[in-house]
């Protein structure tokens, strides 16, 4: 029984150290620079309650700056 919760243990340890690394290789940072990158975090469920409110906050000054 030790050595299966053992193994379990191991094996999520794993998946997170290989999905910290994935973010390191990508270097994906969700900034208000590039809002391609936030629309693509949304979609994986993985997103900053920030980067929404910044998005959310940044289209419409985007629309008022284009229409003066």
């Amino acid at each position: 029984m030790g050595e299966k919760t053992f193994s379990l243990l191991s094996r999520n340890l794993g998946k997170k150290i290989k999905r910290e690394q994935m973010i390191k290789k990508k270097n994906i940072k969700p900034t208000m620079k590039n809002p391609l990158i936030d629309k693509f975090k949304a979609k994986r469920r993985r997103y900053f309650t920030n980067v929404r409110r910044h998005a959310v906050r940044r289209t419409p000054t985007l629309a008022f700056s284009k229409t003066s």
